[in-house]
């Protein structure tokens, strides 16, 4: 093979790992019999873009596991020009942070296995010319390859022989090839086909003249990078003044130690990587975070609506005498615009003070870290702060010391004092942030990257779990038809029960109508799930629900009717469009060409515009209230399937809509495209008002049947408008108008940030104000730390509580943590002492498992009162730095307003509800003022405090709605 620089870079840089060893020889031989001139590059050498300089186009065959320092060279040297191909269930072994990263590098994944030999035929569209080459056809072994990205193109399916399945088989992007099968073993494709694709892939990168007739002979070279480039890259790696002009030596600058990964491959365990999180998920823009007097807040734009309020920046002194900026309060992940939006507002001075803390730019691996450093460093001081968080709420309810602001001193900490944190891991935690922070100064930017990957680790694994944390909030659960069937009997549905109850859930979301299909025998559905008949899973799960304290909704599929892989549960054919629509073929909705299954999801979904069709469902789901006693009902699939406008990829066209919207325009809508505005708008808006109209008619049917019926929706949490040209779904205006008590939205991401990220602007929607917030967690390859991580977060924002996906994926371990920090507690051992006010009214306030949507303000009192045995908590061990006379109106107010809670929780009236809002309108425009002293050194403390606060007012505000304007009793 070429051994010159030059011929190096006209090489195929070919990826060797653990994983792909075994499989080398087949690799190896199906590459040279392409003519296809290549180098190897052994993973583990993955610690820079410098690693990857001389090689253009790079291959990763079959690599199942990355670690977050491999995925960020692969990203740096990406950012540099770099193209990849990829082939197999790459990274599918990875912890879950890198899994996401991968997703957006690669803008595709592997979503399953295909377990069958299936029909791969290229894409023959005319906009991919790419593919149309001979010999890309084949049949064989794969799995279906996931588009992520608006960019994203489907260059090949994998096709039944009854051309009813169209999963993406190929997936490209301008920076990678995606081939949904192992390459280079034996999956039933030819080895024609894989060098077919190989050539196309290269071909499509320009890059032809790697492929010759003659197969490259001699033996296998590393990848190396030209002389020039590694000049170059030895230039920009040189070390330059850091912070106040401090000379650095080349030995100042140290290498982490390489990530060990293990040779068994694909053995290796991914949950033991799972809780290593990846700095690449942070984005690539500094955020310019203006420095203002404390407790004035910055409102911060952002791309995606978010309307957080961080709290500004102070300066500190470093150990080595540097002046660094800190933050005060949790600042939200910002896209680019909201970065720039924030700069605008910097002063020249304050631009000189924040480039004196940043490091000069060198190497593109080196400006890729710098640009996330403020991220990465919110990430930690938020990650001590919710575990810090946690262990306050934990001591305070197992303190014996005095509880309640009743007899507080006079003295306060001294305002010279430091308000250090008494909590053994998160003052560890501090120090290792401030270690991430120095290497950062001194250019260490492999060794701060690895900080900050095990502090993480360490933080996640030091949780309480092993004391009382729970608040009084919703603790839901989805109850799937999958472990419902396979109990198969009462006795064993109440073990699962009996599992819950003691993990503490007291919301069961149980699966009752799924792909046209009731788990009970219905009156009014034409046929029953047939693998429940012989028993009435609905009878025995209400029974069980209630016996445990627990309550029971009715989990509806709405508008999905039929369901693919449902049919192969019941070997039934794949185009079985579900009972109701063999039944009534005019029920079902369709695309432009006809076609009533949704491709992407391979269900049928029914017309909401048919009157039968909204006739049917409301009669079901009145029977279903009424029949079983449930305790509320959450409408799923409450929506239209994913569409993608622009690309004339849209939904909907059911016999009755077309013939509405034609009465109503003139046209029909099939001949309408997203390019003519006005018309597609209408067309739009018509979809809207069909699923909006049949939430607001479920939500009078059932209230008129039962007025103590709770009404959830499981919803997507887009942006509004992504959200309604491509699902239809308006949540907002259901919550406005009240027709639903809670909103569930299925926030399901793999990292707190993340999800603080999407579930955050919830909050700040002024539609949301009277309605309960449920945000999701998904257990699906989910570690148990890091789901406990999410549930912490969810505890920190202004949530009614949250709920888990699902229970099939509820192991022992996440079992057993549940029992000991939510579990249902022995009467009078948790909050019993916690209540502040007078002995009459501590029934009110010592109610702990008041369930939010059930007894509103009830749950904003026993909320309150944990947030002052916190208080309490602190105050006794000199945590709390509030000087007087702030300190004694502090404590007059906190009882004020906890004397009102109790009171409109004891007795709800009208005059008791306005009492209680106007003590808490007090109690909140003075809280920060308060906070102040406090708030520089625990800002996350005090941002927490705020959310927890505005959950009371949020219960309030439900409470009004639901109790005194529609007078539900129960």
């Amino acid at each position: 093979m070429p051994s010159s620089a030059n011929a190096q870079m006209s090489q195929l840089g070919v990826v060797r790992s653990g994983e792909n060893q075994g499989q080398w020889s087949g690799i190896t031989a199906r590459l040279r019999a392409s003519g296809v001139a290549y180098c190897v590059v052994d993973l583990q050498q993955l610690k820079s873009a410098a690693n990857l300089a001389g090689t253009q186009v790079l291959f990763l065959p079959n690599v199942e596991t990355l670690t977050d320092v491999e995925v960020g060279t692969l990203q740096d040297w990406m950012d540099k020009g770099g193209r990849t191909i990829v082939s197999g269930p790459t990274g599918t072994l990875s912890s879950p942070n890198v899994r996401s990263a991968l997703r957006s590098l690669f803008g595709a994944y592997w979503g399953f296995a295909i377990a069958t030999p299936t029909n791969l035929q290229p894409n023959t569209e005319k906009t991919i010319e790419w593919v149309k080459a001979d010999g890309l056809a084949g049949s064989g072994i794969g799995g279906a390859v996931i588009p992520t990205a608006l960019t994203s193109q489907t260059a090949a399916f994998w096709k039944s022989d009854n051309n009813n399945s169209n999963a993406p088989a190929v997936v490209a992007t301008d920076k990678t090839v995606f081939f949904g099968w192992r390459w280079g073993i034996d999956t039933g494709l030819s080895a024609e086909v894989d060098s077919g694709w190989l050539k196309a892939a290269l071909g499509r990168y320009g890059q032809e003249r790697l492929i010759s007739s003659v197969p490259p002979t001699g033996p296998e070279q590393p990848c190396r990078a030209s002389a020039a480039v590694s000049t170059r890259q030895a230039e920009a790696a040189k070390p330059t003044t850091v912070g106040a002009n401090r000379a650095l030596s080349s030995r100042a600058i140290s290498t982490a130690p390489a990530t060990t990964r293990s040779s068994a491959g694909a053995n290796q365990s991914p949950k033991n990587q799972a809780i290593r999180p990846g700095w690449l998920e942070l984005p690539n823009a500094i955020a310019m975070d203006k420095l203002k007097t404390p407790g004035v807040p910055i409102v911060q734009a952002s791309d995606r609506a978010s309307t957080s309020i961080a709290a500004p920046l102070t300066v500190e002194n470093t150990r080595q005498g540097e002046q660094r900026v800190i933050s005060q309060a949790p600042v939200p992940i910002q896209s680019s615009r909201a970065v720039q939006l924030a700069a605008q507002q910097v002063t020249p001075t304050e631009v000189e003070t924040l480039r004196s803390t940043i490091p000069p730019i060198t190497t593109l691996a080196q400006r890729s870290l710098v640009q996330s450093v403020p991220a990465m460093r919110q990430d930690l001081e938020n990650l001590i702060g919710r575990v810090e968080s946690a262990f306050i709420t934990a001591s305070a309810q197992t303190s014996t010391e005095e509880k309640g602001l009743r007899n507080w001193q006079t003295s306060s900490a001294s305002p010279q004092s430091s308000v250090i944190s008494k909590v053994p891991a998160t003052e560890a935690a501090r120090a290792g942030l401030q270690k991430f922070i120095d290497l950062v100064a001194v250019q260490n930017y492999s060794g701060a990257r690895e900080q900050w990957t095990q502090l993480r680790r360490s933080l996640l694994q030091q949780y309480p779990t092993n004391r009382k944390i729970a608040q009084p909030e919703i603790r839901a659960m989805w109850l799937d038809r999958g472990t419902i069937v396979s109990a198969g009997s009462p006795k064993a549905l109440a073990r699962i029960f009996d599992s819950m109850a003691a993990a503490g859930i007291n919301t069961v979301f149980f699966e009752t109508v799924n792909a046209g299909y009731p788990i009970y025998p219905s009156r009014i559905a034409p046929k029953q799930n047939p693998m429940v008949r012989g028993w009435d899973p609905m009878e025995a799960a209400v029974k069980l629900a209630h016996e445990r304290g627990m309550e029971l909704h009715a989990w509806v599929w709405v508008f999905a009717a039929g369901n693919r892989v449902h049919n192969r549960l019941l070997n039934l054919p794949d185009n079985y469009p579900g009972p109701l629509v063999e039944a009534h073929p005019d029920w079902a909705a369709s695309d432009k060409q006809g076609r009533i299954f949704d491709p992407r999801s391979g269900k049928v979904f029914l017309d909401p515009a048919n009157p039968e069709v909204r006739r049917y469902l409301l009669d079901l789901i009145g029977e279903i209230a009424l029949r079983y006693k449930v305790d509320g009902v959450q409408l799923d699939y409450i929506r239209y399937p994913f569409q993608e406008p622009s690309l004339n990829q849209t939904y909907g066209y059911g016999k009755a809509a077309r013939q509405q919207f034609k009465q109503l325009t003139g046209r029909d809508p099939i001949a309408i495209t997203a390019s003519q505005a006005d018309l597609w708008d209408s067309w739009t808006q018509f979809r809207i008002s069909q699923i909006d109209s049949f939430v607001t008619e479920v939500s009078q049917r059932l209230r008129s049947q039962r007025s103590d019926i709770i009404l959830s929706a499981a919803v997507f949490p887009m942006p509004k408008q992504e959200r309604l040209s491509k699902l239809q779904q308006n949540w907002e205006t259901w919550a406005l108008r009240g027709d639903i008590d809670m909103l569930v939205p299925m926030t399901y991401v793999l990292e707190a940030n993340q999800l603080q990220h999407m579930a955050r602007p919830l909050f700040n929607e002024s539609a949301l104000a009277a309605t309960l917030i449920l945000p999701s967690v998904r257990l699906l390859n989910l570690p148990d730390v890091v789901a406990f991580d999410q549930i912490q977060l969810l505890r920190d924002l202004p949530a009614g509580g949250y709920a888990l996906f699902a229970y099939e994926n509820f192991n022992g371990n996440l079992q057993g943590i549940f029992n000991r920090t939510q579990g249902k507690p022995e009467k009078g051992s948790t909050f019993a002492d916690l209540c502040p006010t007078s002995s009459d009214s501590q029934d009110v306030c010592l109610t702990t498992e008041a369930i939010p949507y059930r007894q509103p303000f009830q749950a904003a009192a026993s909320r309150y009162a944990v947030l002052q045995a916190e208080w309490s908590y602190l105050k006794t061990n000199n945590q709390i730095w509030i000087k007087e006379p702030a300190l004694s109106q502090w404590g007059k107010e906190a009882l004020e307003l906890s004397e009102a809670l109790n009171q409109l929780a004891r007795e709800p009236s009208r005059e008791k509800f306005a009492y209680a809002t106007a003590a808490m309108r007090s109690f909140r425009s003075e809280f920060r003022k308060w906070m102040q002293l406090q708030a520089i050194q625990q800002p996350y403390q005090v941002q927490m405090w705020e959310n927890r606060l505005a959950t009371v007012e949020r219960l309030l505000k439900y409470g009004e709605r639901s109790r005194l304007t529609r007078g539900v009793k129960k």
